[in-house]
């Protein structure tokens, strides 16, 4: 069965900077019920920062989602994050040992949410999206694929302007990465006027 995790759309006007982890603790451990979705969403606003340029701000959310996944070790949505957020920090790091390492990580995070729910649309939207960018080296180009087609197929089964919205870029890869499977292009112009509407 098909699920879609729930993605915040306002991002937090206070940030968390480096009391990240001890926050989150903190969190996992008083809050009652949505406590879970809550502190993700948190980490969620500091990976976004990472992705948009903050360094630092990647390697917080390595912290807060590492603290996060050990408390809740079945979320696949966590564990897609940290893998997104350790991708963040290889994509920063100085060192090619570091890029390497850290990649691998994040790699190992990603197949496992995918492992833990192959079936929801944004676990896979954030390991095609991370996969597809990868150099040759990682050979993960039918990895990116695989989930771009999976991702086509929960479109065409359960369209919402949300996924419509995130399969324009998906398609665009699609038709580079696999251009013979389909008419990409029609399809991500139909996905653009549904997220549009």
């Amino acid at each position: 069965m098909m699920t879609i995790s729930r993605i915040p759309r306002a991002l937090c006007a206070v940030s968390f900077a480096a009391c990240m982890p001890v926050l989150v603790m903190a969190m996992l451990s008083a809050t009652p019920v949505g406590a879970e979705q809550s502190a993700i969403d948190q980490m969620i606003t500091t990976h976004n920062a990472g992705r948009d340029g903050d360094v630092k701000a990647a390697a917080r959310a390595v912290e807060g989602f590492e603290a996060f996944v050990k408390a809740y070790p079945d979320n696949a949505l966590a564990s897609a994050y940290l893998g997104s957020s350790y991708a963040l920090m290889a994509r920063d790091a100085s060192f090619f040992v570091s890029r390497i390492r850290y990649t691998n990580r994040g790699l190992r995070y990603l197949d496992a949410a995918v492992e833990m729910a192959p079936g929801d649309f944004v676990v896979r939207v954030i390991r095609a999206n991370v996969t597809a960018r990868l150099p040759a080296i990682f050979d993960r180009g039918d990895t990116a694929v695989e989930d771009m087609m999976a991702l086509d197929a929960m479109f065409e089964a359960a369209r919402t302007p949300y996924m419509a919205d995130q399969m324009v870029e998906i398609y665009g890869h699609l038709a580079e990465l696999a251009p013979g499977k389909s008419d990409w292009v029609s399809k991500a112009q139909i996905a653009r006027v549904m997220a549009e509407q």
